[in-house]
């Protein structure tokens, strides 16, 4: 009886993945899913996803890309920073600043421009 089960469920398992992978014939990613998560760990995926402004299957890809690959670059820096670190090996230059003149003062535009109406008031 015991056999007859086993042999049932390894029939019923290759029939699920005989039907996935005819279904999925076209798709080039896999699919992957993960069971019995911790409500914490999801909690804390959620959080850092949300940080990095990914979704949480992103942020997995991610997660398992540097896990996989041995990344170990330091975290993201943003656009200045990055191009501050690329440009730093040529050293830094040295700008004279002009000295500044004093503001000149404003044209006269009052015969070219009409006095101002006040509004009235509703009755």
């Amino acid at each position: 009886m015991d056999a007859e089960i086993a042999v049932n469920a390894v029939n019923d398992s290759i029939a699920i993945i005989e039907s996935h992978r005819l279904c999925n014939r076209n798709r080039s990613m896999a699919t992957l899913t993960i069971r019995d998560l911790d409500d914490s760990l999801k909690h804390s995926l959620r959080l850092r996803a949300a940080g990095h402004r990914r979704s949480m299957e992103e942020e997995v890809r991610q997660i398992l890309r540097a896990a996989l690959q041995g990344d170990t670059a330091a975290p993201q820096q943003d656009l200045a920073s990055r191009i501050r670190a690329r440009v730093a090996a040529l050293g830094g230059v040295d700008l004279q600043i002009a000295p500044r003149e004093p503001a000149r003062e404003p044209p006269d535009l009052s015969a070219v421009v009409r006095p101002r109406r006040t509004r009235r008031s509703a009755p």
